[in-house]
């Protein structure tokens, strides 16, 4: 019996419409509405035409045939969403307490809904008569109509070709066009064009490295477990040591499988290079998702995938939800990022999404990284033959030698630089050579602080409880979470001198005492500063590569993933930014920034040097990432976790109410500690081990002031309580406050 109702979920946000309704199929749709299939239905009293995706299909209805409205039209010709991914956002409505259409609107980019993004065309010209013909018409008008003649070459070339690409070419090109049209010459037609991303990324030569023992074995490990249903393994390499190269190999095996794979990085940043790489294995069965494509780049990429046009996707935490089918393997590369983890409601771990994406397709979830995390490394090896290594560099290139400078000595004789003496005579001799040098900073701008001499008073942010960062070029004061600027007072508000200290360093500043101590170096920076253009990333990285620069100066963003090889020099000017931070995995933080940072020395023919600046040289964080030791590191921090109950062994859970009003705030917070009390009276099998409520540790941003219930469970009874918290949240109601919970939060900021 063919189905002739569709049960759907309207694109509203609201709770009151959470759930499916039903709308008769209309004759002339029937064997055309699918499950996942996106449509256009009236909805409410007023019968306003809105979007909605098609959940169930059915042949019986429990709403009246009166009632039962009609689907107006189908959006798409093809399904919008899989059975899978439909199946994921129910699962991600019960984890993170959002509304399934939450989930769905996370699937769908904003470009696809509402056809907000058109298709495009453009205009193609191909020819008419043979080749052979073709040319001797050419030969008779070269002279007289040489534009036409050069028409005509290329299309003998190519055989079709945009009209806009052949007037790049030559100037002109587009008149002889419509010139050789009317002589018959050549025909046009109007062709969808696929946006692609990164079109003007350099294509590596397909050169094969030949694979070592180590990178065999991971090979063989990884390829064996495809066909086995679901299997979790972490490969774990030293940096440098070709871990890319491992799972493109079995990439290139899931692919002759019939399967499909998907990569994740951490950062935009990564994926111009990776790109490069991917494209010279992969071609056109590439695509690329991540939130700095162009709305038209993003429809045409996601249609690509979900018409099963592209085979491996490549992208930023948002491309977990891609809609591949049939994944045999999903890559999470430099596992141990924070950025995996959504900060935005719903507040989702892409590495968690990727799992359950994993188990519904019986592939292989591969975590990779050179520092895992804690957490993961703890839970890896509780099992057997799931933790892959490699544990030396490919073609033997030994790893950098670490210096660390104690810069208290630096002050102590005199040195008031931000480079030590050290690192100073070593990017000397780098720069004499020839050689490229990477700079690493963990803060952007100029400063982190403008305080006033006199009195101490530092310049604060009005809608947030922050201290200011100064800019220079132009000169201002700018707050990192509201991005809010200032002007740069003349006086103290406070006390009225006009003397202020510029404390801290950032990118900005490294870059200025750059120029002055190297006046003929070439400079490039990479920051969120200067990488908000399109392609920044792309253009940035290209013009390091191509030896356009001899120092990168950066944050984070460069920190991890990149290859460079002429980079003989690593300097890292603090160590410290995040060794005393007041989070429990601070210490974790900074060893593996540093350790990471420090890999991206010597990946050439030339051994790489580091230099570690730090205040703390004895800490054994710093220690063990001068070392490279990742399992030292590991053995100590353990036993510092398992002693506190921190993760592995512990699991945090955090409320976070935040409002304009204070008093509201205080009052919805109070309301839900009141419920977390009544229940843990009720039910002592839930009694948590750590409680806390109190304002958030920075009580306000962006205006709004911050309330946080934070709870530390035992991590084997985290998941039953999971239910639980998020009744006791949907329970409390608020209009004037955003109520917020979150699972295993990666920070409490």
């Amino acid at each position: 019996m063919n189905n002739t109702v569709a049960r759907v979920m309207v694109d509203i946000a609201h709770t009151n419409v959470d759930k499916m309704f039903d709308y008769r199929i209309p004759p002339q749709l029937i064997d055309k509405v699918a499950t996942g299939m996106r449509v256009f239905v009236p909805f409410g009293a007023g019968d306003k035409i809105i979007e909605a995706l098609v959940i169930e299909l059915s042949d019986e209805t429990m709403v009246h045939d009166y009632q039962l409205k009609e689907i107006q039209s189908r959006i798409d010709e093809y399904p919008a969403l899989r059975q899978d991914q439909i199946d994921l956002a129910k699962r991600m409505k019960e984890r993170y307490g959002c509304l399934m259409v939450d989930a769905i609107r996370l699937m769908i980019p904003s470009s696809i809904r509402r056809k907000a993004v058109e298709g495009k065309e453009v205009k193609t010209v191909s020819l008419v008569l043979p080749k052979q013909q073709v040319k001797e018409i050419i030969e008779s008008i070269k002279k007289k109509a040489p534009n036409q003649a050069f028409v005509l070459e290329i299309l003998i070339q190519v055989e079709k070709m945009a009209v806009v690409d052949l007037e790049k070419l030559r100037k002109g090109s587009s008149t002889a066009v419509r010139a050789l049209e009317k002589k018959g010459l050549i025909e046009s037609k109007n062709e969808r064009e696929i946006r692609r991303p990164y079109s003007s990324i350099v294509i590596n030569d397909d050169i094969r490295p030949q694979l070592n023992d180590d990178q065999k074995k991971a090979v063989d490990a990884i390829v064996s477990a495809l066909d086995r249903g679901f299997c979790q393994k972490l490969l774990m390499g030293v940096t440098g040591s070709g871990k890319t190269e491992v799972y493109m190999h079995a990439i290139e095996q899931c692919i002759e499988n019939g399967r499909n794979a998907l990569v994740l990085v951490p950062e935009i940043s990564l994926t111009p290079q990776l790109m490069s790489v991917f494209a010279s294995r992969f071609g056109d069965d590439i695509a690329l998702m991540h939130s700095k494509l162009s709305g038209g780049e993003r429809k045409d990429e996601w249609e690509r995938i979900v018409t099963g046009k592209a085979r491996v996707v490549i992208g930023a935490r948002s491309a977990v939800f891609a809609p591949l089918k049939n994944i045999g393997i999903i890559i999470v590369d430099e596992e141990q990022e924070t950025s995996y983890h959504s900060q935005k409601h719903p507040r989702y771990s892409a590495i968690e999404v990727a799992r359950m994406r994993s188990i519904a397709h019986e592939s292989v979830l591969l975590l990779c990284s050179a520092t895992p995390s804690i957490d993961t490394y703890y839970r890896m090896t509780q099992q057997v033959d799931e933790v892959l290594r490699l544990p030396k560099r490919v073609m033997d290139r030994p790893m950098p030698t670490v210096e660390l400078v104690d810069m208290r000595k630096e002050v102590y004789r005199g040195n008031r630089s931000i480079f030590s003496a050290s690192l100073y005579k070593r990017m000397k001799k780098s720069l004499s050579a020839g050689e490229q040098i990477i700079l690493f900073v963990n803060r952007r701008g100029h400063s982190t602080q403008v305080a006033c001499l006199h009195c101490g008073n530092v310049m604060r942010c009005d809608n947030c409880d922050v201290t200011l960062t100064y800019h220079d070029n132009p000169s201002r004061a700018v707050c990192h979470y509201c991005m809010q600027e200032y002007e740069v007072v003349e006086k103290c508000k406070e006390c009225g001198n006009e003397y202020f200290r510029y404390q801290g360093v950032g990118t900005q500043k490294v870059e200025k005492q750059v120029l002055e101590l190297f006046p003929d170096a070439k400079t490039l920076r990479m920051d969120f500063d200067t990488m908000q253009k399109k392609d920044a990333h792309l253009k940035a990285q290209q013009e390091f590569n191509q030896g356009n620069a001899d120092i990168l100066i950066g944050t984070q963003m460069i920190a991890k993933g990149l290859d460079f090889k002429n980079v003989a020099l690593v300097g890292v000017i603090s160590a410290d930014a995040t060794l005393f931070f007041p989070e429990y995995n601070s210490c974790e933080r900074a060893f593996q920034l540093i350790t990471q940072v420090a890999g991206r020395a010597g990946r050439g023919d030339t051994r790489g040097d580091v230099v570690v600046q730090t205040h703390n040289p004895d800490h054994f964080a710093i220690m063990c990432a001068k070392e490279q030791d990742y399992d030292k590191f590991y053995d100590q921090e353990i036993v510092a976790r398992k002693a506190c109950m921190y993760p592995p062994f512990g699991a945090f859970v955090r409320y976070l109410i935040s409002g304009r009003s204070q008093s509201d705030v205080k009052r919805i917070a109070g309301l839900i500690h009141n419920k977390l009390k009544a229940m843990m009276r009720q039910d002592q099998s839930v009694k948590p081990l750590m409680y806390r409520a109190a304002p958030a540790m920075m009580e306000k941003i962006k205006n709004n002031w911050r309330y946080e219930i934070v709870i530390k469970y035992s991590d084997k009874d985290m998941d039953k309580m999971v239910s639980v918290l998020w009744r006791i949240l949907h329970e409390v109601e608020s209009e004037t406050c955003r109520l917020d919970l979150e699972i295993r939060p990666v920070n409490m900021i």
